[in-house]
């Protein structure tokens, strides 16, 4: 594990939180995808309810037969572009992933087949804060939220042309967001896995590419 990595993410983050960031508080921007780790009370979210991802990285979190959570409030440094929407079931409440048949697009689990599948998103991503940096996995309503669209969106942009698809992605990065995750070890207990269970981006989001600028 490496700390003060010199990388050109990691230096932003660090002069930014020396110089600006280790005072400041910060208000919350979205809608619909906050979960309970930012309904805290009158004043949003908490810096002083916020974990390091060093400390996340280093506790027990994630260690248990259940699942555990926590806040982070992080930047997004790399977002995986493979494999990063699947074609989903139509039918309420699925999501499972379609196959393509000679007919449309059929969902085994449903014995159903549709037109066209609904594309959702399975992000992998890495975010960083001033301690350290952490892998997260996210499904599709944190996937509209940092993407700005839906994947459906994403997937017509894709298939017209590639290269806006990327400047689609490559904008996500550098936004500055309040992840509310979970912690769960995988069946043989050797790795955690980090899901985002819902986020919102902070005003430093908005910001960021004036303040690394500066």
């Amino acid at each position: 594990m490496h700390f003060d990595a010199d990388m050109p993410e990691s230096n932003f983050l660090r002069g930014w939180y020396d110089n600006v960031g280790h005072n400041s508080s910060f208000n919350t921007q979205g809608s619909g995808s906050g979960g309970e780790g930012f309904t805290r009370g009158a004043g949003g979210f908490k810096r002083e309810e916020v974990k390091t991802i060093h400390e996340v990285r280093e506790s027990e979190i994630g260690s248990h037969d259940k699942a555990d959570y926590f806040d982070i409030r992080a930047t997004i440094v790399v977002l995986k572009e493979e494999n990063m929407m699947y074609p989903a079931c139509r039918g309420e409440s699925c999501n499972k992933k379609v196959v393509a048949s000679g007919n449309g697009f059929m969902c085994e689990k449903c014995n159903l087949t549709w037109d066209k599948p609904e594309y959702r998103y399975l992000l992998g991503l890495q975010v960083a804060d001033h301690t350290s940096q952490i892998w997260l996995q996210a499904f599709n309503d944190v996937g509209i939220m940092i993407l700005g669209m839906s994947a459906d969106e994403l997937s017509d942009i894709k298939d017209r042309e590639e290269s806006e698809f990327s400047k689609v992605v490559q904008k996500a990065l550098s936004k500055t967001f309040n992840f509310s995750c979970r912690a769960k070890q995988d069946t043989y207990q050797v790795n955690k896995s980090y899901f985002v269970v819902s986020c919102l981006m902070t005003t430093l989001g908005c910001n960021s590419s004036s303040l690394r600028d500066q």
